[in-house]
């Protein structure tokens, strides 16, 4: 569930930089791209996870 809460503060921080009302927007724009990116990482193992405990049952 966090996991979801932070992907989605991820695109809006990205969001809100893009639109450049902010004087900083560049900020907001770097700061949305990396909690996508380590959120993503999390999806990802959370994926392998889910296909090792699928096809590879021991």
């Amino acid at each position: 569930m966090e996991k979801r809460i932070y992907f989605i503060l991820g695109l809006i921080l990205i969001l809100i930089g893009r639109t450049k009302e902010f004087i900083n927007y560049k900020e907001f724009i770097l700061a949305g791209e990396i909690i996508l990116a380590i959120t993503s990482l999390f999806f990802f193992a959370d994926f392998i996870k889910f296909l090792d405990k699928k096809f590879f049952k021991k």
